[in-house]
């Protein structure tokens, strides 16, 4: 009786390592697919009027949440007296898909409160990146339900654990 207990135990013990091998599969790939999807992006120029910049060392939002995903460059920045803000003034936090934004530097103290028009480059969503995004969405929840199956597993394996030694 014990020898086919343990017998159940290995059984079940190899059932719970292939699933946890399948699972951590299952997290490359969405790893990989995540990386897949931003590269499916284009890039896209876009125009932002009457930006407030923030203090220096903080990040001023281009655009509102999504609409400039991913900001790769700023073209030309400049205020009401047309006069440009250098590119050592200033740094570009590319975000995510909810946007990305402008920190001013120390060297740029005294754009800090003003009002700008911007004109930049950000990655654009496509169809293909949006797909990408959806099967990585699905993957995710995949995952989930595979940790929920290896839980019933772990719990199974310490219910026969505790028993076999009775």
């Amino acid at each position: 009786m014990a020898e086919q207990g343990m017998s159940n135990i290995t059984k079940m013990a190899l059932g719970c390592l292939l699933i946890v091998a399948l699972a951590a599969s299952v997290l490359v790939g969405d790893a990989v697919l995540d990386e897949y999807g931003y590269s499916l992006r284009n890039d896209r120029n876009g125009d932002v009027t009457d930006l407030t910049l923030g203090a220096v060392n903080t990040t001023t939002d281009v655009g509102t949440t999504g609409q400039y995903p991913y900001l790769q460059s700023i073209t030309r920045c400049y205020n009401g007296s047309n006069y440009n803000i250098s590119e050592g003034d200033y740094q570009i936090d590319e975000g995510c898909s909810d946007g990305g934004g402008i920190v001013l530097l120390d060297a740029g103290s005294d754009w800090a409160t003003q009002v700008v028009n911007c004109s930049f480059v950000y990655k654009a969503d496509t169809d293909a990146s949006n797909d990408a995004a959806k099967f990585s969405t699905g993957l995710a929840i995949f995952a989930t339900f595979i940790g929920i199956i290896v839980l019933t597993y772990v719990g199974k394996l310490v219910i026969d654990l505790i028993k076999g030694k009775k």
